[in-house]
């Protein structure tokens, strides 16, 4: 995936599937292997599961900590790394739209499921773009990483987040889980439902970004589960 992005993308979007949490160190290898391609590029990871703002990241991360604990040793690794991280989500847009918040055919009065209505994702979205913008005037020229769920950067969707930003300057990548059963694979891909042969697939990457219309993607990657330690 790395070997896909040339000096001219401006932004990554890495989506993935959430509550496997044993995706994340296949992120983390994935930055790995960016920062190794770009050693002198500034890289920022801007990412949903940290709150927005403009304090000192380490609160936020350490609220983040017992919210979500699997994703504190992605972010680790990011520091490690010299990227900088920089959170998405407005405190004040968990569950309905707040009052003095313009966001166009919303009125201030109306109440908004964010997290499981495609209004809820737009208005969302809207707010990301907001801030992802904040955070462009300050660094012009970095490499933005942008790590959320797929369903946010999947460019088939009208409201993606990904729609917002030049094509060419974009790349997007999908992060699926990849669990065998026995002979059945049971995956979360809306594309492996439609096409039923692509389910063994682990690797999929077009030769042309106009396929990521219908697909959503310009790769996407399926990590298979690790073999669990045996317990002593």
């Amino acid at each position: 995936m790395a070997a896909q992005i040339g000096p001219e993308i401006k932004q990554v979007m890495i989506g993935e599937i959430h509550d496997y949490t044993w995706l994340q160190p296949g992120i983390s290898s994935f930055l790995e292997a960016l920062r190794a391609k770009y050693p002198k590029r500034q890289i920022v990871l801007v990412t949903e599961f940290l709150p927005r703002g403009k304090k000192n990241m380490r609160p936020a991360r350490d609220w983040m900590r017992q919210a979500n604990p699997e994703y504190e040793t992605l972010f680790n690794e990011a520091t490690r790394l010299g990227i900088r991280i920089k959170g998405l989500e407005s405190n004040y847009i968990y569950f309905h739209t707040p009052p003095k918040m313009e966001i166009p055919g919303v009125t201030p009065e109306e109440e908004v499921n964010m997290w499981s209505t495609p209004e809820g994702m737009r208005v969302r979205n809207a707010d990301w773009y907001q801030a992802i913008a904040e955070y462009r005037k300050e660094m012009p020229d970095a490499l933005f990483v942008v790590y959320a769920g797929a369903a946010h950067l999947d460019y088939s969707y009208l409201s993606s987040l990904s729609r917002r930003f030049p094509r060419e300057e974009t790349f997007i990548g999908m992060v699926y889980p990849y669990v065998p059963d026995g002979k059945e694979i049971m995956t979360c891909d809306n594309i492996d439902e439609v096409l039923p042969a692509l389910n063994t697939v682990k690797y999929l990457s077009w030769p042309s970004k106009d396929l990521r219309n219908l697909a959503g993607f310009d790769v996407r990657i399926k990590l298979p589960e690790p073999a669990k330690r045996e317990t002593k």
